[in-house]
């Protein structure tokens, strides 16, 4: 959670840095959202500014949905008992069932995480959180430069 905490820090002061605001005025303007919401906003004001950085802006914006999407299977999805086992109990999508395709919101599925799932995608969620900082960086520095 402190991981995925990090990321959404990162990614809102760049929202803030676009703006020019100072980080208090941004954290009050713009309270809590989601890293992925915000960073489709970093790219709706990087294209505002006229900004092109280096790094691949579509395929973050990814991988940051994708850290998203596992911060919120440990902090709001319901864990079960399920014979014996300790799941995750998914209400969204499909799966596939003997019977054929399941919908989880009327046929919810509990499934067991990997081995090292939590673990493994914590230094997924930290190894964006560096990509975010590297385009934080960039972004400031293109900032500073006066515009032609």
């Amino acid at each position: 959670m402190s991981a995925h905490a990090i990321l959404e820090q990162l990614v809102s002061e760049i929202v803030f840095e676009l703006m020019s605001v100072d980080y208090k005025t941004g954290r009050t303007a713009f309270p809590y959202r989601a890293a992925s919401t915000q960073f489709t906003l970093v790219r709706s004001l990087l294209r505002l500014r006229k900004l092109k950085p280096k790094i691949d802006v579509v395929k973050l914006e990814a991988q940051i949905k994708d850290c998203c999407t596992v911060r919120d299977q440990l902090a709001h999805g319901v864990w079960i008992r399920h014979r014996g086992e300790l799941k995750l109990r998914l209400t969204e999508g499909t799966y596939n069932t003997p019977q054929g395709k399941q919908f989880r919101a009327t046929m919810p599925e509990a499934r067991q995480p990997p081995e090292g799932y939590f673990d493994d995608n914590r230094e997924v969620i930290l190894a964006t959180a560096k990509i975010v900082q590297k385009l934080k960086k960039e972004i400031v520095s293109a900032l500073q430069v006066p515009p032609r």
